[in-house]
């Protein structure tokens, strides 16, 4: 508890320090930079930039290109590819061993961040356990402790720091992901300029995909891809912050989590056939659809527009049906993923009260 107050006084300190830093020196480009480049400090950790940007947008009548904030110059394709092939030559090396150098630097703020958010997850509740422990057994006839101050800090802006740490966590993620989309797409486009249809096995309509969906799909995941290294680590702190504050109670949320993982897991392997199955029809459609558009002369020339439009029909409905199934389990998931931890809580309150016949304490019901 003394250490989560001492970091508390340093992060208050080092905000007041950063509050009287001013923004960066700018060099003069072609085109205007990203709004974080010549924003504050203090804005930057947090996460306030965008907000200057917004009411400048909010002012202009008549919005055009140049008003909207642009791309960082390092998240372009051109910059990107330049940046793993810089010869602009045909390499050996695996897709991951050429994403990596990419984005390792984003990759390790992003963690960082992301275990700065863990630890700041937990600081309002154990300042909270302290606090009320300390008012449970004041009598008012002494001076309050200057670690009491430290509890309430804690309890005040631990959420807060928690939000900042999640936005650095997600914007780092985002820029992450937009560099991996932006080389992939170009890789994809560089490899569509050599395509043969005659000689591969893959089709027009994959390749679409691959732009479209897949390529789109890393910039879905790299916001949160390094909590699935930490999540692991997050579940076993709270079980034994849980242990701590409610002592053998606890084994009541550990029962939950037991029933939720192997129901997780079957959900998980079906979501995955589903979604397999939904990139295949979807490379279905897209390949007829593609060969309707090139052949369109043709169908008009013998009538064919109603019998590829209801083959087209057939293959969407499929697919449809498909994406209904798969969205439906993610529902489950996420429905799974929200009450968890207020089943485990509520499992843990059960255990004490009615199976130990303990009471519940003020301190033990607001922390756990």
């Amino acid at each position: 508890s003394r250490a989560l107050a001492l970091g508390a006084a340093l992060g208050a300190a080092s905000l007041a320090l950063v509050a009287l830093a001013g923004p960066p020196a700018l060099v003069e480009v072609a085109r205007r930079p990203p709004p974080m480049r010549p924003s504050w400090l203090l804005s930057k950790l947090l996460y306030l930039f965008w907000w200057a940007e917004v009411a400048a947008i909010n002012k202009v009548d008549t919005l055009a290109v140049s008003d909207l904030p642009q791309l960082d110059p390092t998240q372009t394709s051109a910059a990107c590819w330049a940046a793993v092939r810089p010869n602009d030559g045909a390499t050996k090396r695996s897709l991951l061993r050429e994403l990596l150098p990419l984005v390792r630097r984003d990759m390790l703020m992003q963690f960082a961040w992301t275990v700065y958010t863990l630890a700041m997850v937990y600081a309002a509740p154990l300042g909270m356990l302290r606090l009320i422990d300390f008012i449970s057994g004041f009598d008012g006839g002494s001076a309050v402790p200057p670690i009491v101050f430290g509890y309430a800090a804690l309890v005040a802006i631990g959420p807060l720091l928690s939000s900042i740490g999640d936005a650095h966590t997600f914007g780092n993620g985002w820029m992450m992901g937009t560099k991996l989309r932006a080389y992939v797409t170009r890789a994809v486009c560089e490899k569509a300029l050599r395509y043969d249809p005659a000689s591969a096995s893959e089709s027009v309509g994959e390749l679409t995909n691959l732009l479209a969906v897949d390529a789109n799909n890393l910039v879905n995941f790299a916001p949160g891809s390094s909590w699935v290294v930490l999540e692991g680590l997050q579940l076993l702190l709270t079980l034994a912050i849980l242990f701590f504050v409610l002592g053998w109670a606890a084994t009541g949320g550990v029962v939950v989590c037991l029933i939720a993982f192997p129901i997780n897991a079957v959900v998980m392997r079906r979501i995955k056939i589903l979604q397999e199955r939904l990139m295949k029809q979807k490379d279905s459609r897209m390949a007829l659809v593609t060969e309707a558009v090139g052949a369109v002369r043709t169908l008009k020339l013998h009538g064919w527009e109603s019998a590829f439009e209801g083959r087209i029909k057939r293959l969407r409905d499929a697919e449809i049906a498909t994406l209904r199934r798969y969205q439906m389990l993610n529902a489950v998931t996420s429905t799974l993923w929200l009450t968890s931890p207020t089943l485990a809580a509520l499992a843990s309150f059960l255990v004490k009260n009615l199976i130990l016949g303990q009471p519940i304490l003020a301190a033990e019901g607001f922390t756990a």
